[in-house]
């Protein structure tokens, strides 16, 4: 069967009246090459720094859009935490429930312990990201440096569940869904770089109103690395993806699925934009690092949209071309490996169908 027999699909518009415009760092360059510097002594040994490399190393290219005018020191900090990050998914993304907690516990383990290298039998992921958490701890106080360790303990978790509805082959609903993929996300890690950057107070930080807004830009980035990634996925037999889901849980052909997740994208963006005007004032002090926080939340979202299309990851060279013309031809079923559950066919889910995902 040649590519033209299989259909094309239209992806959903996203962010074209979104307030903050694309914006690369000045140094990404610099962090290009020293990123890549840092990680290659690790390629011989890990499939996940392979990714790394085999995608362009473009996880310097998306801290550069998400953190456009940040120092150098904190660019590279929060880079190298996205590389640990990406590296421990890809890492997890083929293990089952067990062994997938037993190389959490050597993450965690590397957490609490950054002043000592991991074991050499501790998985290399762990060495990379104590080596991460050793740069990116110098941006945080002590309580916040705790914060993130269980926001990122949060995210480990929930990649273990992950594995574990892999193992029993369980399709969640869509509630159930974003429930978890809130977490595998990684949106809560990374936005404490921008916490701790805007030098917004910790409670100001767990003040509803900023709450809510963190909430709403977690969701659209799920939602923009769910519709980038759906054709690589389900051409892997992967369903942890909102696309797939809402195509099992609805009853829908993927092209409807594409549009109802379109149309929930752009609810939210109009959540976002609303949940704005919600945001009390403390007085000029705080209030000026509020709005350096909410900037760092409006670039993330747009940064990472972008992102997911001028990197190799999803699209390859023709990322730029297909954010124009929003068109994708679906790739063969199988036809991409990679992940523990791209054996067999996922089972159809039987459960009635969602009204709402948030």
């Amino acid at each position: 069967m040649t590519s033209s027999s299989f259909p094309t699909i239209r992806l959903p518009n996203m962010l074209d009246n979104w307030p903050w415009p694309r914006t690369l760092h000045s140094q990404y360059e610099s962090l290009r090459a020293d990123s890549a510097a840092w990680l290659s002594q690790y390629k011989s040994e890990s499939l996940g720094v392979q990714k790394v490399f085999a995608g362009g190393n473009s996880e310097s290219l998306l801290a550069s859009l998400v953190w456009p005018d940040v120092d150098y020191e904190s660019l590279r900090a929060g880079c190298d935490l996205i590389s640990s990050v990406i590296i421990t998914d890809d890492c997890l993304d083929v293990e089952t429930g067990s062994s997938a907690e037993a190389i959490i516990d050597a993450i965690l383990h590397a957490f609490h312990h950054p002043e000592a290298p991991t074991p050499p039998s501790a998985p290399i992921a762990a060495e990379i990201t104590r080596q991460a958490w050793t740069r990116a701890m110098k941006l945080g106080s002590p309580s916040q440096r705790r914060r993130f360790i269980q926001k990122y303990g949060d995210f480990l978790r929930a990649i273990t569940k992950e594995a574990e509805d892999r193992d029993t082959e369980y399709v969640r609903d869509i509630e159930e869904y974003m429930q978890v993929r809130r977490d595998t996300i990684a949106s809560r890690p990374a936005f404490w770089v921008v916490e701790c950057l805007s030098g917004i107070p910790e409670h100001i930080a767990d003040h509803p109103s900023i709450l809510k807004l963190s909430e709403y830009a977690t969701e659209l980035i799920i939602i923009t690395n769910d519709v980038v990634s759906y054709n690589k996925e389900q051409a892997q037999g992967s369903i942890h993806n909102l696309v797939a889901i809402a195509m099992l849980s609805l009853n829908l052909t993927v092209q409807e699925a594409m549009d109802w997740t379109g149309a929930l994208f752009e609810s939210i963006v109009q959540k976002f934009i609303a949940a704005l005007n919600e945001v009390p004032s403390w007085g000029p002090n705080i209030d000026s690092k509020v709005a350096v926080y909410i900037d760092g939340l409006g670039n993330w979202v747009r940064g990472h949209e972008v992102w997911s299309f001028e990197c190799l990851r999803y699209f390859g060279k023709k990322g730029k071309e297909i954010r124009t013309s929003r068109l994708v031809t679906l790739l063969p079923p199988r036809s991409v490996t990679g992940r523990a559950d791209a054996q067999v066919p996922p089972p159809l889910v039987t459960r009635p169908p969602a009204a709402t995902v948030c």
